[in-house]
């Protein structure tokens, strides 16, 4: 009876192991590929565009993911509009899943909707997972002229950091 109850114990903890191992194994596979997605700029199409539409083209492009009510996010915006004149060339595409009026009034607020190259975007959170996989804000991504990564910055990024890699390309 004692060799029955130790062997199905040790049963269950293999099965266990095998299960956990057999997780952590999806979840790094599962980070490999959102590590190619990010790897060039996604087309414009898969966001719901608020106002303008952004383009495709060849100009280097910033992907912030934002919130309205998020603190680091507005200071992300104020430093950007403060350094608005280092940016001329370059696209920004502030992406959110929050609702268009709260985007409309966090791009008023920061007069980041008089500026020419800033594009507002809405996407489902199960869209950002999928292309993005698991971002938090503020987010962002550099893309060069190529929509090639250069550069992916988790959490608030100072204004500097930015322009190091704008600067470059």
């Amino acid at each position: 009876m004692k060799k029955q109850l130790i062997t199905t114990i040790i049963a269950c903890i293999l099965a266990l192991l095998a299960y956990f191992g057999f997780q952590i194994y999806k979840k790094i596979e599962a980070k490999k590929v959102f590590a190619e997605h990010v790897k060039h700029l996604p087309k414009s199409t898969i966001f719901q565009w608020i106002g303008k539409q952004a383009p495709n083209n060849d100009a280097q492009t910033i992907i912030l993911f934002f919130n309205p009510d998020c603190d680091h996010c507005q200071y992300e915006a104020k430093s950007i509009l403060e350094h608005k004149s280092d940016f001329v060339n370059t696209n920004f595409w502030w992406v959110t899943t929050v609702d268009s009026s709260a985007i409309n009034d966090f791009s008023k607020k920061y007069h980041l909707d008089k500026l020419s190259k800033h594009y507002f975007a809405k996407l489902s959170t199960e869209k950002v997972v999928e292309t993005f996989g698991s971002v938090s804000v503020p987010h962002i991504f550099i893309y060069d002229k190529t929509g090639v990564l250069q550069k992916e910055f988790r959490g608030e990024t100072k204004i500097e950091a930015l322009l190091t890699y704008i600067n470059q390309n």
